[in-house]
C-alpha cells in the first residue's frame, strides 16, 4: 500500500497506488484515505490502478464511500491504469458522485490536469 502527499506546480496532491491489491485491500486502503482528508475542504488526488480488476460491487462500494465522505469537499480524481472497458464507469462515478473524474494514460497528463483550476 502506497499512500503519499506531493506538491505539484503549488499544490497539494494525494497520491494512492493500489498495485497488486485484491478488492478488500483497495477498500481498506480508501478508507485509510477518507481518514486522512477528513479536514481537507479541497482534494486532488491520483489513483494508480495498474493490474486491478475492478468489479461492479466493487465500484458500487466506492461510490458509496465517496458520496459518504467526500459531498462536503472539493474533489478531483486522476485515474491511471483503468483498462478501456472500465473508463466508461468514470463518467457515472462522476455523475454520482459529484466529484471530478477523469481517466488519464500517464501520470503527467494527470498530474497538470490535478494542477490546473
Amino acid at each position: 500500500m502506497s499512500m503519499k502527499w506531493v506538491t505539484y506546480k503549488g499544490k497539494q496532491i494525494i497520491t494512492i497506488d493500489y498495485t497488486g491489491m485484491d478488492e478488500n485491500s483497495i477498500l481498506r486502503q480508501m478508507q485509510l484515505y477518507f481518514d486522512a482528508i477528513k479536514n481537507e475542504t479541497e482534494v486532488r488526488h491520483l489513483t494508480r490502478f495498474p493490474d486491478v480488476l475492478i468489479s461492479k460491487g466493487f465500484r458500487e462500494k466506492a461510490r458509496e464511500m465517496e458520496i459518504k465522505y467526500t459531498s462536503d469537499k472539493k474533489v478531483k480524481i486522476a485515474l491511471l491504469g483503468i483498462n478501456k472497458s472500465q473508463k466508461a464507469n468514470v463518467s457515472t462515478y462522476s455523475f454520482f458522485t459529484k466529484v471530478k473524474a477523469q481517466a488519464f494514460d500517464s501520470e503527467e497528463e494527470a498530474m497538470e490536469w490535478l494542477a490546473s483550476d
